[in-house]
């Protein structure tokens, strides 16, 4: 009389196999899900990579007027294309002020040199100086800027830290 074994099983070969593809599976669910946020962070990252040091405060025109109470903040932006906006701070007594300079601004009593408003960023290789109204009677003890290319506000911001008076201005 002949045996007949019971299969109740998978044989060794096949629980292999299958272990395997499980962990293929497994590593490519977790690739995707890493490369889809390294490109996330290297779009940002390379964005402002080659143009926040191009986004500039020119010293030699940044001032502080105490007769009129005024700052007077020149930026340059050298060869940046996608330039959307440049946020503004200015410290003074310990105490910050941000606001932020695009083509549809809005900042409470920006002007450029002129007197003119309705300001905007500088264009791609040129700079701006502006009139800010400080309405405090003190320096200003630091002024930041930080360029926002491609939707992304880029860090590392230019800061000014000794302004000086208008009065010494050629």
């Amino acid at each position: 009389m002949m045996k007949i074994k019971s299969k109740n099983g998978l044989s060794a070969v096949v629980e292999t196999m299958l272990m395997i593809l499980l962990v293929i599976a497994a590593i490519s669910v977790i690739w995707f899900v890493i490369r889809s946020t390294i490109n996330t962070q290297l779009s940002t990252t390379s964005s402002c990579f080659n143009s926040a040091d191009k986004v500039t405060i020119d010293q030699r025109y940044t001032c502080y007027n105490k007769s009129s109470d005024q700052l007077q903040l020149a930026i340059n932006v050298g060869d940046v294309s996608n330039l959307q906006d440049v946020l503004v701070s200015i410290v003074q007594a310990g105490q910050s002020n941000s606001f932020k300079i695009n083509a549809d601004n809005a900042t409470s009593g920006l002007t450029y040199l002129n007197g003119t408003g309705n300001v905007a960023i500088p264009a791609q290789n040129s700079g701006i100086t502006y009139i800010y109204p400080m309405n405090s009677g003190q320096f200003p003890e630091q002024v930041e800027i930080a360029p926002v290319i491609d939707g992304n506000t880029c860090t590392g911001p230019a800061a000014l830290t000794q302004i000086d008076s208008c009065d010494l201005l050629p």
